[in-house]
C-alpha cells in the first residue's frame, strides 16, 4: 500500500559540471576553506589526476596542509588511525578526499577519528547497524562512480 504522504529529507549538497574539478573556488569560499588535507592514493597520483588537483587548487588561492596517498582497497581501522593522526599534525581547515568509495570513507572516518579523539575506530568496529557522522569541510570528487561510496556532509 502507498502512503497518502510521504517526506524525505536528505542534507547533502551535490555539485556537478563538467570541469568542476578545475575550478570549485565557490564551495571552498562558503566552506572558509584555504588550508586543506589530501586523501588520495597511488593510482590518481600515477595517472596525474593528483597533480591536477592540487594546481587546480592552487589557482584558487588554497594551500595543500599535507596528503595522505596510501589508501587501499577498503581500508581498515589501523588505516584511518594512520591518516588521521597525519592530518592532526597538519591542523587544516578541511580534507578533500580524490578517489572512490574507499578513499572517501577513509577521509570521512580520519575527520571523525581526528576530531574525536578515536571516537572512528570504535565506530569502524561495530557489528551491527549504521551509524552515521557528518564529517567537517568535507569536498570529494568520486571519479570512480558505483563503488559503493556513502557521501554525508558536503560533496563535490
Amino acid at each position: 500500500m502507498i502512503p497518502e504522504f510521504f517526506e524525505f529529507h536528505q542534507p547533502t549538497r551535490v555539485v556537478y559540471g563538467i570541469g568542476i574539478s578545475s575550478d570549485f573556488s565557490a564551495e571552498l569560499e562558503f566552506l572558509k576553506a584555504k588550508w586543506l588535507f589530501l586523501f588520495s592514493d597511488r593510482i590518481l597520483e600515477k595517472v596525474g589526476l593528483v597533480g591536477r588537483l592540487k594546481e587546480a587548487l592552487a589557482k584558487m588561492g588554497v594551500e595543500i596542509a599535507g596528503e595522505f596517498l596510501d589508501v587501499p582497497p577498503n581500508s581498515g581501522v589501523k588505516v584511518v588511525k594512520k591518516a588521521a593522526e597525519l592530518a592532526k599534525q597538519h591542523e587544516p581547515d578541511g580534507i578533500i578526499a580524490l578517489g572512490g568509495g574507499s578513499v572517501i570513507d577513509t577521509a570521512k572516518a580520519a575527520n571523525i577519528h581526528k576530531q574525536r579523539r578515536g571516537f572512528a575506530g570504535r565506530l569502524l568496529r561495530r557489528k551491527h547497524g549504521r551509524a552515521t557522522l557528518k564529517a567537517a569541510h568535507s569536498i570529494a570528487d568520486d571519479r570512480r562512480h558505483g563503488l559503493g561510496s556513502n557521501h554525508g556532509g558536503r560533496y563535490l
